[in-house]
């Protein structure tokens, strides 16, 4: 009785057909890369199936089909293994790709658990209240603006009478040297005051219910 022992066959890729078929030649890339002008760093390329190593598909198929044909191999039929195997190459990294992002995802829902997108969510809400009430009490205790429009700083005057006035916040309480002064609808204030000979100093501050002061002063001499 005869025993038949199957052989595998081994299935080689262009690259190692094309190292093979030099090999056998006892050509050395240097060899093959002053007989065909391909650059050494191409041919290496082509033999270890570096596709993205080479400037683009229309030099490929110009290396590949001087390469190829050098060799004595068929070029169309190496050329057809190398569109498989770019192609097959392409689907794989779609794959792994797919894969990566399937891995990411299925983590990022293991982590967001229910739980703790409740706690995020609370945070969230805390965070937002925080904000907001620090500006409502900011706002509050904010000092009202004044602007004081006559007289302008350190002026000197020979007047007995003078009248200072400017502009604040309507709800403001105005006080000029502790006296409290009227202030209208629109802001606006005025008041007379009387000089003395020499230097005359007015605090004027401006302030409402539980807020900061706004304090300015104006200085005149009486010559």
């Amino acid at each position: 009785m005869n025993s038949f022992r199957s052989k595998k066959i081994k299935k080689y890729t262009l690259g190692e057909k094309l190292k093979e078929s030099r090999e056998k030649k006892s050509w050395s890339l240097g060899f093959i890369a002053k007989r065909t002008s391909i650059p050494l760093k191409y041919l290496d390329a082509l033999e270890n199936g570096e596709w993205h190593n080479l400037p683009g598909n229309v030099y490929l198929k110009n290396f590949l089909k001087k390469y190829s044909t050098e060799l004595g191999l068929n070029f169309k039929l190496c050329y057809q293994q190398y569109q498989r195997e770019s192609s097959l190459k392409t689907k794989i990294k779609i794959k792994k790709n797919k894969f990566q992002f399937k891995n990411i995802r299925d983590k990022f829902f293991d982590f967001i658990t229910p739980r703790k997108l409740r706690i995020f969510l609370i945070i969230i809400i805390f965070i937002v209240f925080a904000y907001f009430l620090y500006f409502e009490i900011s706002e509050y205790i904010r000092a009202p603006k004044l602007i004081i429009t006559y007289p302008e700083q350190n002026i000197s005057t020979e007047e007995n009478l003078i009248k200072i006035q400017g502009s604040t916040e309507p709800e403001a309480f105005l006080f000029v040297n502790d006296q409290e002064v009227g202030v209208s609808e629109s802001g606006d204030f005025f008041i007379d005051v009387k000089l003395k000979l020499g230097l005359n100093k007015f605090r004027i501050i401006s302030q409402r219910k539980h807020s900061q002061k706004n304090l300015q002063e104006v200085i005149i001499y009486k010559k």
